[in-house]
């Protein structure tokens, strides 16, 4: 969700005079806003790819602790996910930032100490794991609701396009440098660059002058629940989509969380190797971004969500056939392309199929789905990947998105190509 989509549910009311005719670039607030969220956004993808190696290179960690431990990091978007805007949306944004940034760098410290002390633990890494995620979650939430503050309605877009230029940035180079970085210092070590960078958001943080408080209601979280689960219910095509989007989190996530392993005792490649894999299948993945409202226009969203799964299954299919990284290198930007294409394709359905009252409430019934989906995934990932192998683990991945293509292309959704909206 962009802060654009969260400006209408969050209600913000700015500070008098806070909003300004200027552009953007001369707004000292925004400006810093941006270069804090930017580095919060590079120090995250550091972490992503140094967590779970720490896991790996240090612990020896198998397949199934693997799997438990991205289960850990994906956990607070289920239990916490639902009742995250409603627990902020009455607290300064700015504090919630600040303390997000600072207990996730503390947090993170301890890693390289354990290591230092030699007293680092799985146990250890799965509650980083949960609690980083869980700080996440909330930032995330916080600076939704802080920017339309900052910006106002006329310059919310601009903002949301800048920090989305961020966000690919830091996807496109962060997996590169961490790589290198675990290659030079190793892992435990390169936790630090991701402390670094929270830290520094911190600090910039504080210059930012705080909007005044929502005047808006909290929202009924589970009434709204209630009433996107009953809209579920009696739509047929949307209870398609929200099968669709379970189907392709579990599975997307079940791949994701043995890949690093594959990648490391199977195709044996390198931490610096495994930085530059990560980062062309951001060039995918920002592919996919790109076209894929194009696909949901035209051929339409229906169509979109059968091309997209069948692409993503292909990919999965191909990096399972690696054997070196320019198969590997090959093959993921593939399957991240078909992962973002998806996404665009699943919008593009809701768009044309639910009237706007009840998007709020059908998107949060999908999403308590699709978040169920994500760490259940990451276990039968690791448990796959233990019981018939990693290179096993990621061929029937790939071959279940197959599946789920060619369901989904036998199903209703291969019609709708455009606005077909639910009754209200």
């Amino acid at each position: 969700m962009t802060a654009a989509e969260a400006h209408t549910a969050t209600g913000v009311a700015p500070a008098p005079g806070l909003w300004s005719s200027r552009l953007l670039r001369h707004d000292r607030h925004f400006l810093t806003f941006w270069t804090s969220r930017t580095a919060s956004m590079a120090g995250s993808q550091v972490g992503q790819l140094a967590l779970p190696l720490v896991a790996v290179l240090v612990l020896d960690a198998t397949a199934v602790q693997v799997g438990i431990l991205a289960a850990a990091g994906l956990l607070p978007g289920l239990l916490l996910g639902p009742v995250a805007s409603s627990w902020l949306i009455h607290l300064p944004r700015r504090p919630v930032l600040v303390h997000t940034a600072l207990t996730r760098a503390a947090v993170l410290l301890t890693i390289p100490a354990a290591v230092a002390l030699d007293r680092l633990t799985l146990t250890q890494l799965y509650a980083v794991a949960f609690v980083t995620g869980a700080l996440s979650l909330f930032a995330d939430r916080a600076a939704q609701s802080l920017l339309p503050a900052l910006t106002g309605p006329r310059r919310l877009y601009e903002a949301d396009s800048r920090l989305e230029v961020s966000r690919a940035g830091t996807g496109l180079a962060g997996p590169s440098v961490s790589g290198a970085l675990i290659q030079t210092v190793t892992a435990p070590i390169t936790l630090l660059a991701d402390a670094a960078c929270h830290l520094f958001a911190a600090l910039l943080l504080l210059r930012i002058r705080e909007p005044g408080p929502t005047t808006a209601p909290a929202p009924a979280v589970w009434q709204r629940l209630r009433e996107g689960l009953r809209v579920l219910r009696r739509a047929p095509l949307l209870r398609w989509v929200a099968l669709a989007s379970a189907l392709s989190h579990l599975l997307t996530a079940a791949l994701v969380a043995i890949m690093l392993l594959y990648l490391v005792r199977t195709l044996h490649l390198s931490a610096a190797m495994i930085g530059i894999l990560l980062g062309i299948g951001g060039m995918g993945g920002l592919l996919g971004a790109v076209s894929g409202p194009v696909l949901a226009r035209r051929p339409g969203p229906g169509p979109a969500l059968v091309i997209s799964t069948g692409v993503a299954g292909v990919g999965a299919l191909l990096l399972g056939l690696s054997d070196g990284p320019a198969w590997a290198a090959l093959a993921y930007p593939i399957f991240a392309y078909g992962g973002t294409a998806f996404a665009a394709a699943v919008a593009g359905l809701r768009r044309a199929l639910v009237p706007n009252p009840l998007l709020a409430p059908t998107d949060a019934a999908t999403h308590v789905l699709t978040g169920a989906a994500l760490p259940l995934g990451a276990l039968l990932g690791g448990l796959s990947g233990h019981g018939v192998g990693l290179r096993a683990t990621m061929l029937l991945a790939g071959v279940a998105l197959l599946a789920t293509a060619v369901l989904l292309a036998c199903s209703p959704l291969r019609r709708v190509r455009a606005q077909t909206t639910i009754p209200g």
